[in-house]
């Protein structure tokens, strides 16, 4: 089976090495910037479009072909909810919301990890080529059932799940980058990869992305200033659960505006994380030998 490889990054290193990254997170963000140098909008509008098909329309799905479901938030709230009095909240679900995010979420993600990739590697790419990921649908969807299938397992185990989900959902968040280089590997393969390559680099992927979290809570707080407006002009319509459903729809889809911008700069930086701890692009990394 040939393996797509680059720079640094031959038959035997994959074979017998990985690299660790020992670049700042401020450096690494810095070429993630670079990266985007003359794209981003491209890339930010490449990433709106993502959270529409991804984030919006299963909202407007629950809207439309949703039946009403109480939940009772008590157990959430612990002793707060003797306080709070009626702990219960309103919710639309749809199977036909799971259906679709079930077929249109895999392809995409490997469509945006492929357009992210070319972006930092100065291919040429367009805004369509978020959508290439249907061209492989099957194996997409399976390698996203793969990886979930044992995420969920991990969170399963009692007390220490939620640590070991997340701990794994790390390990397996390269395979989609893997798949992009190697379309004719296995999925099993790709998520072995993928773990292979994160092995000492957990916390470091764990820390970056936490580093953006100042970036997040500018977008949080434009999302908030959205929404309270859309309440206060729509405020008529909230008078019935549809009409408040569709103010929250329309304070959704414009609060995705902001939310692009700092999740593009993430998407770049994460793959060229992908780039450096798979030995395609040089910098401050130190080469292991695997055990």
């Amino acid at each position: 089976m040939q393996m797509n490889v680059g720079p640094g990054n031959g038959p035997e290193n994959m074979q017998h090495g990985h690299y660790l990254i020992d670049e700042s997170y401020s450096d690494l963000r810095t070429r993630g910037r670079a990266a985007l140098a003359g794209k981003w909008k491209m890339a930010v509008i490449a990433i709106l479009i993502f959270l529409v098909v991804t984030q919006l329309v299963p909202n407007i799905l629950d809207l439309f072909f949703g039946t009403e479901k109480a939940v009772d938030m008590s157990r959430y709230l612990g002793d707060r909810a003797a306080s709070l009095g009626d702990t219960k909240i309103t919710v639309r679900q749809s199977p036909v919301t799971g259906l679709y995010t079930l077929l249109v979420v895999p392809p995409l993600t490997y469509g945006i990890m492929q357009f992210f990739l070319d972006i930092v590697r100065g291919n040429a790419c367009m805004v369509t080529d978020i959508f290439s990921g249907f061209e492989k649908f099957l194996k997409t969807l399976w390698l996203t059932v793969f990886m979930y299938v044992f995420i969920l397992l991990w969170a399963l185990i009692p007390i220490a799940g939620i640590f070991l989900a997340v701990r794994a959902m790390i390990r397996y968040s390269q395979a989609y980058c893997i798949m992009c280089d190697n379309p004719d590997l296995p999925v099993p393969l790709c998520v072995e990869e993928s773990k292979r390559l994160m092995e000492g680099n957990k916390m470091y992927y764990f820390v970056l992305n936490l580093s953006f979290i100042g970036w997040y809570a500018l977008a949080v707080a434009a999302v908030a200033v959205i929404a309270f407006l859309c309440g206060m002009l729509l405020f008529p319509l909230m008078a019935t659960d549809f009409g408040g459903s569709i103010v929250r729809i329309v304070a959704v889809a414009l609060g995705l505006i902001p939310a692009s911008i700092p999740l593009a700069y993430c998407y770049a930086t994460d793959r060229v994380f992908y780039e450096m701890v798979s030995g395609r692009r040089s910098g401050q990394t130190t080469f292991v030998r695997d055990m």
